[in-house]
């Protein structure tokens, strides 16, 4: 998703957020009126439970999150820390910090194999 190097390919991430953030800049060139601001989140789903990669505790001390749905079925995940991002840059920056509280492991083909799943 993210890549395989970074030095020469980038995954759908970098793509799809690259496209976000060029069209939110057209629509400012182009003298639009609307506002949009882009905030991102980074969950990790660990032995059933959610923790919040973004929160300041990070991975050792997790955030106890829960998973609500309000009477129109939208769902929000209540407590879950979102950042402000304004470009790539930031918002790469901001994975990579999640990714660092990511809960890994050794296996014997990977060193730092993950032990969970991310959204």
């Amino acid at each position: 998703m993210q890549g395989c190097r970074p030095d020469d390919s980038i995954g759908i991430i970098q793509y799809a957020a690259n496209d976000v953030f060029r069209i939110i800049k057209e629509e400012k060139s182009d003298g639009s009126d609307s506002e949009c601001s882009v905030r991102v989140s980074y969950v990790e789903i660990y032995n059933e439970e959610l923790r919040d990669l973004l929160s300041d505790g990070g991975h050792k001390s997790p955030t106890s999150l829960v998973i609500r749905e309000d009477k129109r079925g939208s769902i929000s995940v209540e407590g879950l820390r979102e950042v402000p991002v304004n470009s790539l840059d930031e918002l790469m920056d901001a994975f990579r910090a999640g990714e660092a509280n990511k809960s890994v492991g050794s296996t014997k083909m990977n060193d730092r194999s993950s032990r969970s799943h991310a959204i």
